[in-house]
C-alpha cells in the first residue's frame, strides 16, 4: 500500500506541478545579463530587472497558468535573428574546464605518458537538434508536465533574419533550439547526455567536446581514437548531429622534442581528421608542452588594443575622469588579460602581458614612462597582475576543494609523483 500511496503522490505532482513563487522569479532574474538585444515584444532584459511588486506577483500567475495549460503568447512563438559577423570565439568563465584538460594533460607529462587529444566540432549543434530525440530524452529526466511545456515552446516556432536593412522571409523552424534561450544550453546537454562511452575521456562545455587519453606511444593513442570516434560518429548519425570535418582536429602534448612535428592518423566518417599543432579550446591557444606562449602573445595583442581606446578616452586636452578610466581599465583591459589565469599563470611568458598592464596603469594615472614600475599598482590603486592571478588561482582551488565529486578534484589534490622539476603545474 505504501508503494501505491507513492505512486499516486508523484503522479499528481506529475499533472499538478507547484505554482511559481514570486522569490524564484527573482532570483532568476537577477541572473539576467543587460545589454541585450530585445526581440519582437520589444522587452529588454533590463525593464524585466525593474519590475515592482504587482508585476512580479502577476508574471508568477502568468507563467503557472503556462505550465498548467501548456499554451504560449504567440509572440514568444517568432524568433529574431540578427546576422553578426564572427571573426572568433567569444571569451566566457571557462576557466575550470580549461583547467581541467590541462592538469590531466600536465600529470600525464609527471607519468612519461604521451597525451592525445581530439576537439569534436558539431555544425550548427543547436540548430540542428532533432525535436523528436530530444522529447523523448526529456520525459527520462523531467516530469510529464514540463516535458509538455517544453514541447510547447518548440512547437511551430517562426523565425527571420536580419542583416543590415535586409529581412528574409518568415521561416518554420522544424528542429533546433530557440537562440539566445536561456534554456537551449540545458537542453542540448540533456540531449547529448547519453554520449557512448569511450575509453578515452571526455571534457564537455555545451557544444564544445574534447576527448583525450594518455599512452606511452603514439599507436596505442590513435587505437584508442578510432574505436572511440567510430562509436560517436554512429551516435551522431542516429541522432542528426553533424560533427565538422574543418573545424574537427587532433593533437598530441607531449615534451619528446625529437618528435615535435608527429601527426597522429585518426579517420572520422573516413576521412583523416586534421592536426593542429596550437588548438584553441574554449578560447584558451594551447601547444605542445603547454607553455603557452602563443596564447599569452595573443592575450597582450588583445589588451593593447583595448589600450589604444583608453588612450584616445583620457585624452590631453580633454579626458575621462579617473575613476572612470579606472573603471574601463578593470573591465575592459584586465578582463581580458585575466581570462584562465589560473590556467596560464606559471607559464614564463606571463610577462608579454603583464607589459601591456602595466601600461594600462601608465594610461589611467598620467605617469610618465619612467616612473618606477613598483609605484604603478599604488598610484592607480590596482594590485600587481602577479598577485591578482594568485588570488584567482586560489579562489578557483577553493571552488574545486569544495566539489570533491568532479574528477578535476582527484586530478589537482592526488597528483602523480612530480618527477620534473621544471613543470609547475597548479
Amino acid at each position: 500500500m505504501t508503494e501505491l500511496k507513492i505512486q499516486r503522490k508523484q503522479l499528481r505532482e506529475e499533472s499538478n506541478p507547484e505554482p511559481f513563487e514570486v522569490a524564484e522569479l527573482e532570483k532568476v532574474l537577477q541572473g539576467l545579463k543587460c545589454g541585450k538585444a530585445a526581440g519582437y515584444d520589444n522587452i529588454s532584459p533590463e525593464f524585466m530587472k525593474h519590475l515592482g511588486p504587482r508585476a512580479l506577483t502577476w508574471l508568477t500567475h502568468f507563467y503557472t497558468r503556462i505550465i498548467h495549460t501548456n499554451s504560449i503568447p504567440k509572440k514568444w512563438r517568432t524568433a529574431k535573428v540578427i546576422a553578426v559577423p564572427k571573426p572568433g570565439r567569444k571569451d566566457r568563465s571557462t576557466g575550470e574546464q580549461v583547467l581541467a584538460l590541462t592538469t590531466y594533460i600536465e600529470n600525464g607529462f609527471e607519468s612519461k605518458l604521451k597525451t592525445g587529444t581530439v576537439f569534436l566540432d558539431l555544425t550548427a549543434a543547436y540548430e540542428t537538434i532533432w525535436h523528436k530525440g530530444l522529447l523523448l530524452k526529456i520525459t527520462k529526466a523531467l516530469p510529464a508536465w514540463a516535458t509538455a511545456t517544453i514541447k510547447t515552446l518548440l512547437t511551430n516556432r517562426r523565425f527571420r533574419v536580419h542583416l543590415g536593412q535586409n529581412k528574409s522571409a518568415w521561416r518554420t523552424q522544424t528542429n533546433g533550439l530557440p537562440q539566445g534561450s536561456v534554456l537551449a544550453p540545458t537542453l542540448f546537454n540533456l540531449y547529448t547526455n547519453d554520449l557512448p562511452h569511450t575509453k578515452s575521456r571526455k571534457f564537455i562545455y555545451a557544444k564544445d567536446i574534447c576527448l583525450a587519453t594518455q599512452a606511452p606511444d603514439f599507436e596505442s593513442l590513435e587505437q584508442v581514437f578510432t574505436e572511440d570516434l567510430e562509436k560517436l560518429d554512429q551516435y551522431c548519425k542516429t541522432w542528426r548531429l553533424k560533427p565538422s570535418q574543418e573545424k574537427t582536429v587532433s593533437s598530441i602534448f607531449h615534451l619528446q622534442n625529437a618528435k615535435a612535428a608527429k601527426e597522429l592518423n585518426i579517420l572520422l566518417s573516413g576521412l583523416k581528421l586534421k592536426h593542429a599543432p596550437n588548438p584553441t579550446y574554449l578560447g584558451v591557444t594551447l601547444d605542445r608542452t603547454l607553455s603557452f606562449k602563443e596564447h599569452l602573445k595573443g592575450t597582450a595583442a588583445k589588451v593593447k588594443s583595448r589600450n589604444n581606446l583608453l588612450c584616445k578616452l583620457a585624452g590631453s586636452k580633454w579626458g575621462t575622469a579617473a575613476p572612470t578610466l579606472h573603471t574601463l581599465a578593470l573591465a575592459l583591459a584586465y578582463s581580458a588579460a585575466e581570462y584562465c589565469a589560473p590556467v596560464w599563470s606559471r607559464s614564463p611568458h606571463t610577462h608579454h602581458v603583464d607589459t601591456q598592464l602595466n601600461t594600462t596603469m601608465r594610461i589611467i594615472t598620467g605617469t610618465i614612462r619612467s616612473t618606477p614600475l613598483p609605484w604603478l599598482p599604488v598610484l592607480s590603486n590596482i594590485t600587481p597582475p602577479h598577485i591578482r592571478r594568485v588570488a584567482l588561482t586560489q579562489r578557483m582551488l577553493q571552488k574545486i576543494r569544495d566539489s570533491p565529486h568532479l574528477p578535476i578534484h582527484a586530478d589537482i589534490f592526488k597528483p602523480p609523483t612530480a618527477r620534473l622539476p621544471s613543470r609547475r603545474p597548479i
